[in-house]
């Protein structure tokens, strides 16, 4: 290209629509005549090459551009002091960023990203004000919102962390962090099925990762529905090979279904790891008993890729145990920046949940089968029930439902949610007549 200056303006354009390569392309062919342009087009490639991960090119790059830069360019110190941000390089991360505010102090993604280093850096309060000064200057700073959301979380403040969230939310209602970090607050206070629909909302985005559905298959077993719970575990394994908590999970549920084959296979991955080798081995041994002609020197038969869970619209705590979809891609943050391309802020979503226990009690069981019934179908639980029942094709344990609910009558609310679910699914009419038979009786 023979402009100069419109390779430059080419380059950024294409920058910060995300192409990078093309960028590249155009940013390499500034010439030398101008020469602050030639360094500002520098800076531009070595936040590309940081972007890259290739941070000591970049390091270089962004130190050659500010060494040609008669004026030094606030960005540009902005773009090393990310490149050592993502070095984890704290104190000459926080040296250059301290440097871009006094320059300008209006850069807010310098604010931001300060922040994020105080905060690895342990310096907690600093790290709030560094947010809280991103917010003075622009009301719509959603990363600033939402690490002040997780330090709130952090440290118990669930109130003021639900406020920023309600922000963030408003702010940009796509943006995914925000809705995982929500469901963990849940979680952490023990309301399982609001952190379900916070989880799923991520499922209907299409952002759904590994971290998200261990978190969903843990707060699907805390309400009871291992249906459901088994197969968030085995998404959580497709999407990441080395889970091992959700094979140990998967591996029990499924033993308790009786699915000896898939039990056998979660269970044999779990070889391999040496914190489940010895409960693997002992799983193993018992369930050959089961398992006839199972040839355990083969390779087992790949988990089948078809689960599907399928959510409405709009996933609302009545019918939150009853959907996800699964999904392929990974997470990925959307932030937008103030004078830069987004920031790419860690999510919160991860394999580590320290507020979540190992050795969750599990329901005792009940000698009798009618009082087994009965301790276990409660209320309007018995349409989430007799859903997971009908969907397995168990429909005897309708049957067994409703006649061992503890319910003095089934009110007209549980007869509508009833209704629909038996006409979703193929019963036979001679059981869906016996089932409504003993639905009316008992709301007579």
């Amino acid at each position: 290209m023979e402009n100069s200056q419109d390779a430059y303006q080419m380059g950024v354009a294409r920058f910060q629509q995300g192409d990078l390569d093309g960028a590249m392309g155009f940013l390499v062919q500034v010439k030398k005549a101008n020469k602050n342009e030639q360094a500002l087009a520098m800076s531009y490639i070595g936040r590309i090459q940081t972007l890259r991960g290739e941070y000591e090119e970049a390091e270089k790059t962004l130190r050659r551009s500010l060494s040609m830069q008669a004026t030094i360019d606030p960005q540009s110190l902005y773009f090393l002091g990310e490149c050592y941000f993502y070095q984890r390089k704290w104190n000459e991360a926080e040296k250059y960023l301290r440097e871009t505010i006094v320059r300008e102090p209006k850069y807010t993604d310098a604010y931001i990203r300060l922040g994020m280093v105080l905060r690895e850096a342990k310096r907690i309060d600093e790290a709030v004000r560094a947010f809280e000064l991103a917010i003075v200057n622009d009301q719509k700073a959603v990363v600033a919102r939402y690490q002040l959301a997780q330090i709130c979380v952090d440290r118990e403040d669930y109130k003021r962390a639900l406020s920023q969230l309600h922000f963030v939310k408003d702010l940009a209602a796509s943006y995914a962090p925000a809705f995982v970090l929500q469901g963990d607050i849940y979680q952490r206070l023990g309301d399982h099925r609001q952190s379900i629909v916070e989880y799923c909302k991520v499922v209907e985005m299409g952002k759904g990762d590994a971290g998200l559905y261990w978190r969903l298959g843990r707060s699907f077993m805390a309400i009871k529905d291992r249906l459901q719970a088994v197969k968030a575990f085995e998404q959580a394994i497709r999407m990441d090979k080395a889970m091992w908590p959700a094979y140990f999970y998967a591996a029990q549920l499924r033993d308790e279904f009786q699915h000896y084959e898939k039990a056998m296979q979660h269970y044999r991955a779990l070889l391999a790891v040496e914190e489940y080798r010895a409960i693997a081995k002992e799983a193993i041994d018992r369930l050959l008993k089961h398992i006839s002609n199972f040839d355990l020197t083969s390779d087992p038969e790949p988990i089948e890729e078809n689960v599907k869970f399928d959510p409405p619209p709009v996933t609302t705590k009545v019918n939150a145990t009853h959907t996800l979809e699964a999904v392929q891609r990974q997470l990925t943050s959307q932030i937008g920046g103030n004078r830069t391309a987004p920031l790419k802020a860690p999510t919160s979503i991860g394999k580590d949940h320290k507020w979540i226990e190992d050795d969750d009690e599990e329901e005792e069981d009940v000698a009798s089968p009618a009082a087994r019934y009965a301790a276990k179908y409660q209320g309007a639980d018995v349409v989430d029930h007799v859903y997971a029942a009908l969907r397995s094709g168990s429909f005897g344990e309708v049957v067994n439902v409703l006649k061992n609910s503890t319910m003095d009558e089934i009110t007209g609310s549980i007869r509508s949610h009833l209704d629909p679910l038996l006409n979703s699914v193929k019963v036979p009419g001679a059981l869906k007549g016996a089932i409504n038979k003993i639905s009316k009786k008992k709301g007579k």
